[in-house]
């Protein structure tokens, strides 16, 4: 998600403990096409992973979102018609609702388009007479437009053969061979859904599956879909439990937990370069960021558990700054031993977040003759940044938050 504000909250009943709530989608960029603010609640399930349980999008005056809207309720199926038929049919009378994309002739184009799936919609209900006159409503309000020869011819078929696989695909075949009629859908900036020929008229008997490198709805990149686990590019709770995989007593993380920033290792004797290394056992700075999960192990043994003198070593290897980077310590898997969690985040020229940055998630168990062995290491693609790590789905297992934001023409969450 662009620009998104994050944060743990209890805001679902079906969700066990709290949920990460996002809320945000907006980007700076002309390019992106009519956009709208969304909030997106991800809860467990009965301790499950973490899905997405909601996308709330805010209301908008543009004719476009609508559109969008009475889309999305069609591809559920016959679950969804009346909602899609109420949508619809607000998209071609509304006066109210604006053009907001730089089409001559949008509102023309969206609410011809929007008869024509009215009118699908009442047929696919046996509305026989509705459909009907939404035909003729369509003829008369846009006579010559591509959508009313596309119903026009569309319905002929429906009445010859009463059957509406076999009218959309004539409906299907007249797109095919003229273009503009999914072209002016095709084509609403980056963050919004293409559109395509086979989309035009769909089959109402079942939900609809979106077409390959299609998307449902708006969001970022066009390439979210719901009911999926939360990846890296999303706001993350990875749950932690012990090597059997077997529920722990639940810690207190507040009791139990210290996390270490540089301000935080500027605060306390270790804090100096010199006295890094010395603490340290000496350890060399990795050449690059793929050499910290090897190298940390001696580094957490030999500073004892203490993430202040972590945290020094890192910003000594410019690793962690008061914007990049963390370290926390506490007991994850409730063997009474401290664990450690270290965002070791740099600069590089090959960096996926802002200005190149480029993080890892570490996860190290502590064992009982001092050392630390790492126990999960989850893809990320940018900067890594820690919410909260506690019992979040209250299924007696540590969990770790974080959100990564990552960047190529722009940066999302």
């Amino acid at each position: 998600m662009a620009y998104p504000e994050v944060s743990l909250e209890d805001v679902n009943a079906e969700g066990s403990g709290l949920e990460i709530v996002l809320n945000g989608g907006l980007y700076g960029s002309v390019g992106a096409g009519p956009q709208r603010a969304r909030v997106e609640v991800w809860g467990s399930l009965d301790g499950a992973p973490y899905s997405l349980l909601s996308k709330t999008y805010n209301a908008s005056e543009c004719l476009y979102h609508v559109v969008l809207d009475a889309n999305t309720a069609l591809q559920k199926g016959p679950d969804g018609l009346a909602d899609a038929l109420a949508l619809y049919d607000q998209a071609a009378t509304d006066s109210e609702l604006k053009s907001c994309w730089v089409r001559p002739d949008e509102l023309t184009e969206l609410r011809s388009f929007s008869l024509f799936r009215k009118a699908l919609v009442e047929a696919s209900m046996d509305n026989a007479d509705g459909a009907a006159q939404t035909v003729a409503d369509l003829s008369a309000q846009y006579p010559g437009s591509v959508y009313d020869q596309l119903t026009q011819a569309w319905y002929a078929e429906y009445q010859a053969s009463g059957d509406l696989q076999s009218a959309c695909a004539v409906a299907t075949k007249f797109a095919e061979d003229n273009p503009e009629a999914w072209e002016m859908l095709a084509d609403y900036g980056y963050t919004n859904p293409t559109f395509s020929a086979i989309e035009v008229c769909p089959d109402l008997s079942a939900p609809a599956a979106p077409a390959e490198g299609a998307a449902t709805g708006e969001d970022d990149a066009a390439t979210d879909a719901a009911e999926t686990p939360a990846t890296e590019s999303d706001a993350t709770a990875t749950p932690e439990t012990d090597a059997a995989a077997t529920p722990t007593a639940e810690a207190d993380s507040a009791e139990a937990e210290e996390t270490a920033t540089p301000e935080s290792a500027e605060a306390t004797p270790s804090d100096t370069a010199d006295d890094a290394a010395a603490s340290t056992g000496a350890a060399a700075c990795p050449e690059s960021l793929d050499g910290y999960p090897d190298v940390l192990p001696d580094v957490l043994a030999n500073a004892a558990g203490d993430a202040d003198v972590v945290a020094a070593w890192l910003v000594e290897c410019d690793a962690l700054d008061n914007d990049r980077g963390a370290v926390a310590i506490l007991d994850l898997n409730g063997d009474d031993i401290n664990d450690m969690v270290v965002f070791p985040t740099i600069i590089s020229d090959v960096g996926f977040g802002p200005d190149g940055a480029q993080g890892l998630v570490l996860v190290y168990h502590g064992q009982e003759d001092g050392s630390y062995t790492l126990a999960a290491q989850p893809d990320i693609f940018g900067k890594p940044t820690p919410i909260e790590i506690s019992d979040l789905n209250a299924d007696g297992n540590m969990d770790i938050a974080w959100s990564v934001i990552g960047c190529s023409t722009f940066c999302v969450t």
